[in-house]
């Protein structure tokens, strides 16, 4: 039972760490895109 957890727990975090980095790059280029988008509209 202590295998499965520890197992389970490394996947979760996996996960975690996969989403911030993936949501992180997607702000990033958001924002970035946000930003030409003003500079060809101004």
């Amino acid at each position: 039972m202590l295998n499965v957890k520890k197992i389970l727990l490394g996947v979760v975090c996996l996960v975690v760490i996969t989403v911030i980095i993936v949501g992180g790059k997607y702000l990033i280029s958001v924002r970035h895109y946000q930003k030409t988008i003003k500079e060809l509209t101004t």
